[in-house]
């Protein structure tokens, strides 16, 4: 292992119950104490943290060990516990890794299959895709026992959302977090010019620039950055114009000391041990800072103000008609996991309303937040870059939004710190509602704001308390980009084949096509792809190792499906599968607007497709097709009409596309606890078995199916 390799795996723990005496305190990643940006070697037991900065700390006693986070849960901490023993990390992967070939692991379907269509980060709240391995809350720190080797969470208090901004006490937490930020900024401009600060059209970036702005820097000595390509047009043209109104250029040179990174395994490793399964938008880094930079920026403010104001039913919605763009079988999984996020949630923070646009801004903050701006956070700082968002300071979240205007807040820091930014416009034509501006300058007469007066600063006076990195020169030399190894082992043969016994080779198209047309981060797809296929990998090392006979590794070749073409990687079972395959054609007949709403279907690798011959004036269509032998499948009519249910075989043709008959035997058939069948059914495509029930809209339906290929005990009359 050499030096590189050594730096990044000493970012990450695991802590195992049965080796609870060799754990040491010790700060991963940085915190926010005082004012100042403290790293590991600063760190004692007399300092205590409140959430701010982006890390994961262990602290141990003679007795005790306590495991904190950030407020923003950046890292996430990962804990399997089987309640005999429990092992815990700051990295999902690494924590899978180390659980493989010592305890046993589960795949959790779900949230595996939803989070290949989902929209760049994972959408699931504290489930992961190992059953056994749960997500903690971000705002939770657990205890552990060293003597009885217990362990329990409890959830930490931060009071957010109680305060009314318009009161005196809202008002003395905004001026509080202005100064705190201020003295932030002026503190480390004095230790060095290594600031980075995001500036776009949008609103949050312009808050921390408010911040930058009454700090009193020289704006000229560090680097106020605005992206400057297509993409960006606006977002640049809105930053040039408060650049040339503050006297100040964009995008500095930045003079930086850079370590390259010394192989294309570590380049990956330091994205996959934080990243792989939660997030899809990967940025390989290709160096590592020698001395910090400290980067700024707006995120984590859209939980500030108004966003993400929908019902639950239409964001899933949304989820479910994204899923269904690659494949109909992610979206009973994508269903799954958001209502079990929704419920949890719902519990966690007390909503009674099922359906209250809260819960969807809580998805946000708990869910999306972490997973996306708080990986990013990490990443960077495992490459010495240390990434700040004033408006993820716990005390300003302390804020509650106003009833009057869910953005009121920001228009009272724009209107108190810096009245003039909002002469200038923001991008996608948004703006404050002038009722909102007008309400906020009644509070700043109520409650008066005027700024300290702050000395210049133009060049650092002090040397910085500064997270060196130091790697012998010798390990430096070029290597491939990371993206292109990571398309060209998706595009080879072997992970093709692999790819293909457990997805379809449509849906592997689809990425293709992904790969070669989409032009920003064209490989989150492959990166997604990756992380169910890892998964599944080390489950079934798992299972093998843990077998505890031969039957058991014997019957794992039956349990590989497929998503939707079902065509196993062996010449043998692709000839032979296609006698087990059962079909159920699905019609709720009535007019165009008739369809049906699948909930759950208890085979994840069955196909389910929606053929355009299916769809007319009576209504959507829907085809599925399984060799699993049995499924069970829950489903809602979509307005009043007559169910139809066909029961087959696949649809097999010569050469001459001439029917083949396949028969298959349906041994059991329930409807909603009702048995159907009273003897065996044997069918083929074209001497269906039909089944016809009258439904009502929104009603549930309940199929239990079961059946087998052609068999000696088979009675061959065809009715």
């Amino acid at each position: 292992m050499n030096e590189i390799e050594k730096y990044i795996d000493n970012q990450f723990f695991i802590i195992d119950s049965n080796n609870l005496n060799s754990v040491e305190s010790k700060l991963f990643g940085f915190a926010i104490y005082n004012e100042n940006i403290i790293f590991a070697n600063d760190m004692n037991e007399n300092i205590k943290l409140n959430g701010d900065g982006v890390y994961v700390r262990i602290l141990k006693n003679e007795n005790e060990i306590y495991i904190s986070q950030d407020f923003n849960g950046s890292y996430g901490i990962y804990l399997y516990d089987d309640g005999s023993q429990f092992v815990i990390s700051n990295s999902f992967i690494k924590l899978v890794d180390y659980l493989k070939d010592k305890y046993h692991i589960s795949i959790n379907n779900d949230v595996a299959l939803s989070f290949i269509p989902s929209d760049l980060c994972s959408i699931v709240y504290t489930q992961t895709m190992i059953n056994e391995i749960e997500f903690i809350p971000r705002n939770h720190v657990i205890k552990i026992n060293i003597n009885n080797r217990t362990l329990k969470h409890k959830k930490i208090n931060y009071n957010e959302n109680t305060i009314p901004i318009d009161s005196k006490e809202g008002i003395e937490i905004l001026d509080n977090w202005f100064y705190k930020w201020i003295s932030i900024f002026r503190k480390l401009k004095m230790k060095t010019n290594d600031l980075k600060i995001d500036l776009t059209g949008g609103f949050d970036s312009r808050i921390v620039f408010a911040l930058l702005l009454n700090s009193n820097i020289d704006l000229n000595k560090i680097n106020i950055y605005s992206v400057n390509d297509e993409m960006h047009r606006e977002d640049y043209e809105i930053a040039s114009i408060i650049a040339k109104k503050y006297n100040f250029k964009l995008n500095m040179p930045f003079i930086k000391k850079d370590i390259k990174i010394n192989d294309i395994q570590n380049s990956i490793n330091i994205i996959y041990n934080v990243k792989l399964g939660f997030h899809k938008y990967f940025d390989f880094p290709k160096t590592i800072n020698k001395n910090p930079v400290y980067y700024f920026g707006g995120f984590g403010g859209e939980s500030l103000r108004e966003y993400w104001k929908v019902r639950p039913k239409d964001y899933i919605k949304t989820c479910k008609d994204r899923a269904a763009k690659y494949s109909e079988e992610f979206v009973a999984p994508t269903i799954n996991v958001l209502i079990n996020s929704f419920k949890q949630l719902q519990k966690d923070f007390s909503i009674e309303d099922e359906q209250s646009k809260k819960l969807t801004e809580l998805l946000y903050k708990e869910v999306r937040n972490r997973n996306h701006f708080g990986k990013i956070a990490v990443t960077y700082y495992l490459t010495n870059q240390i990434k700040l968002s004033p408006l993820l300071d716990y005390n300003l979240h302390k804020i509650k939004k106003s009833d009057f205007d869910e953005n009121l807040l920001f228009a009272l820091i724009f209107t108190r710190y810096c009245p003039e930014l909002l002469d200038i416009k923001f991008d996608n034509e948004k703006s404050l509602n002038k009722d909102t501006i007008k309400y906020a300058n009644e509070i700043n007469k109520k409650y008066p704001f005027n700024i300290k007066d702050l000395t210049y600063i133009s060049d650092p006076i002090e040397m910085i308390n500064k997270n060196n990195i130091v790697f012998s020169e010798e390990d430096y030399y070029n290597q491939i980009n990371p993206d292109e190894f990571i398309e060209n082992v998706f595009l080879s043969n072997a992970f093709k084949q692999t790819f293909e016994m457990h997805f379809s080779s449509n849906l592997y198209s689809k990425i293709i096509n992904e790969v070669q047309n989409k032009k920003f981060q064209p490989l989150s797809l492959v990166h997604a792809s990756i992380a169910v296929l890892k998964i599944i990998n080390a489950v079934n090392y798992n299972n093998e190792k843990f077998s505890k006979n031969q039957f058991d590794w014997l019957n794992g070749f039956l349990k590989i499906k497929k998503f939707e073409d079902n065509q196993l990687n062996s010449n043998i079972l692709d000839k032979i599968i296609k006698y087990d395959i059962a079909r159920l054609d699905i019609k709720n007949k009535g007019n165009r607007i008739n369809n049906i709403n699948i909930i759950s279907i208890s085979d994840k690798f069955s196909k389910i497709m929606t053929p355009d011959w299916f769809s007319d004036d009576e209504g959507k269509g829907y085809v599925i097709e399984s060799h699993a032998n049995k499924i069970n499948i829950k489903f809602k009519c979509l307005n009043d009409g007559e169910l139809n249910i066909s029961l087959k075989s696949k649809d097999i043709r010569d050469k001459n596309r001439k029917h083949f008959p396949i028969f298959i035997d349906f041994t059991k058939f329930i409807i909603n606890e009702e048995e159907i069948l009273k003897t065996n059914e044997l069918v083929h495509c074209n001497k269906p078995y039909i089944y016809k029930k009258i439904v009502k809209n929104n009603e549930i339906i309940n199929l239990e199916l079961e059946w087998l290929p052609f068999n000696s005990n088979s009675l061959y009359e065809i009715k």
